[in-house]
């Protein structure tokens, strides 16, 4: 007599022994979206049946989810209906930014190393946008260049220069 729920993998169970179980989840999840069986705005399986499809519990579903929601990599909805269940949302800045601060503030990570990494990114960033720049989406960019300069933005302004910086990467392209 067979329950209806299906029968854990055994490969699912040894590694389960060598991780926490949402671990499992998050590995899953990880290795569909790499295969691209899930793209921007798709939805996940439902808990119930990536928890039966798995093996584990609920609850252990609901722990991976939390973790890729604070990663910015879905978006959880509570109920039924189109909106329900996890998306997948494009917010990697979101995880990254937090994870950043979280290491800064326990002192896991120097702020110069952040400051380091930005400018050698940044650098090779302007270096191909600059490469691939031509004709008016350079004059473009050189003009938001020069409005980052402008002292009128003054402190407090992130924003400001965040969209001054997004509009050069756009303007440049890849």
């Amino acid at each position: 007599m067979t329950s209806g729920r299906a029968r854990p993998d055994p490969r699912v169970r040894h590694y389960a022994d060598l991780v926490r179980t949402h671990e499992i989840v998050l590995a899953r999840i990880e290795a569909d979206l790499t295969a691209g069986c899930w793209g921007l705005g798709a939805r996940l399986p439902a808990e119930r049946a990536l928890a039966s499809e798995l093996g584990v519990s609920r609850s252990s579903v609901r722990e991976a989810l939390r973790v890729l929601e604070a990663m910015g990599v879905v978006r959880t909805a509570a109920g039924s209906g189109p909106d329900a269940g996890a998306t997948v949302i494009d917010r990697p800045a979101a995880g990254l930014g937090a994870a950043v601060r979280l290491h800064v503030a326990s002192g896991t990570l120097a702020v110069r190393d952040v400051v380091e990494t930005r400018v050698l990114l940044e650098t090779w960033a302007v270096g191909q946008a600059a490469a691939n720049a031509a004709g008016a989406g350079l004059a473009e960019a050189v003009a938001l260049l020069d409005a980052m300069d402008d002292p009128a933005l003054g402190t407090g302004a992130a924003d400001a220069v965040r969209e001054h910086i997004e509009g050069f990467y756009r303007e440049a392209g890849p």
